[in-house]
């Protein structure tokens, strides 16, 4: 959630590792209208990254918080 009219652009990456070249980012959009949600189709993994940028001078982003919601899958 973020204030609506700001010009932030939001990534997200899904991987196993920390290692930064191999993170492929997925482009979300941009922020303007304060919410942005985004539903992963059979993404898969253990660690997921979330990229915010901007470089406005008029409308500087605020960033509220974010909501999540995961199903763990038991790989024994």
């Amino acid at each position: 959630m973020f204030n609506p009219g700001c010009q932030a652009k939001i990534q997200v990456a899904a991987a196993n590792t920390f290692t930064k070249g191999k993170l492929n980012w997925i482009d979300l959009g941009d922020a303007q209208n304060g919410v942005v949600e985004y539903k992963p189709s059979g993404l898969r993994s253990r660690l997921l990254f979330v990229k915010i940028y901007e470089a406005s001078r008029n409308a500087r982003f605020h960033f509220y918080g974010f909501d999540y919601e995961a199903t763990v899958i038991d790989r024994r």
